[in-house]
């Protein structure tokens, strides 16, 4: 059965919306990340592990990844790595975020570290992104099943 013209055409905005949505939290939290490369880092240790590994910067990223996210879906689920948010588990929209991808790496200096961020709607994935460090740029893409445009987007900062 065909979507109505109409219904087509919301949905296009809605997933404009959520793109330029991921693009913003990408960009503000690679700009974190950018700041925090060379500063003096905090590490903690997650669960007591001496190999998983949280510093101040994964929690400042992921803190602002959630605001902005938050200020234009606040409705929409989160799903992030450091702080494990998780809001109103019953959406069918949910944001899955890793603020530093490479904490590791990022805890000893090395520029290779990415922020990342998936949105998930109905248990499937719908749009993500990764600004890495190393090429100061955002690589993303789209489900193949959508045709909300380009199935790859490259911004470079």
């Amino acid at each position: 059965k065909p979507v109505p013209q109409q219904n087509r055409y919301r949905k296009r905005r809605d997933m404009n919306k959520i793109t330029r949505t991921l693009e913003k939290a990408l960009l503000e939290g690679g700009t974190l990340l950018k700041r925090a490369m060379n500063r003096p880092k905090r590490i903690r240790y997650k669960n007591k592990s001496p190999v998983s590994l949280v510093t101040e910067a994964d929690k400042r990223v992921e803190r602002r990844i959630i605001d902005t996210i938050r200020h234009r879906f606040p409705d929409h689920a989160i799903l992030a790595e450091e702080s494990r948010w998780r809001y109103d588990r019953k959406s069918s929209h949910k944001w899955i975020i890793d603020p530093i991808d490479g904490t590791t790496n990022f805890a000893h200096g090395l520029p290779c570290a990415c922020v990342s961020i998936a949105y998930e709607e109905a248990g499937s994935l719908k749009v993500g992104g990764v600004w890495r460090f190393d090429r100061k740029e955002i690589d993303a893409w789209l489900s193949e099943n959508d045709s909300f445009g380009l199935s790859e987007k490259t911004c470079f900062l």
